[in-house]
């Protein structure tokens, strides 16, 4: 998976969201978010419950978020990724900026900063382990 897969599979998240300000608030809040009219959408860690993470055995490493993506024009059923959480938060911030949101997207880019500095000190091992 390169980065330019990631990218993509952020702006097309991002894309299916109605609101970039709602977003950027998501985002501060580090909370994620589905589009339940086609699944697509942004998890965090924190947002996995203890089903999802025992029963369905979804793991999201610490520092990164899973990027999903289900459209009906996709024969394949659409696909997940994990993305670090600087690199999704980058692709918000130039969404923003692109809409002229430019206090939401200073303040995602801060939040971008932050989350690279966080997964500079992170532990490989620990950002690995489970619950």
């Amino acid at each position: 998976m390169t980065s330019s897969e990631q990218k993509n599979a952020c702006r097309e998240a991002i894309s299916e969201w109605s609101s970039l300000r709602q977003l950027a608030g998501f985002a501060t809040l580090r909370k994620g978010y589905c589009n339940s009219n086609n699944g697509t959408g942004v998890n965090y860690p924190e947002d996995l419950d203890p089903y999802q993470i025992e029963v369905e055995g979804i793991h999201i490493p610490v520092g990164y978020v899973l990027v999903f993506v289900f459209t009906d024009q996709m024969l394949d059923g659409g696909y997940e990724l994990l993305v670090p959480e600087h690199i999704y938060l980058c692709v918000l911030a130039d969404a923003l900026a692109e809409k002229n949101h430019g206090v939401e997207a200073a303040k995602v880019r801060e939040l971008a900063r932050e989350a690279e500095e966080r997964a500079q000190q992170i532990n490989p091992a620990d950002a690995l382990r489970r619950g």
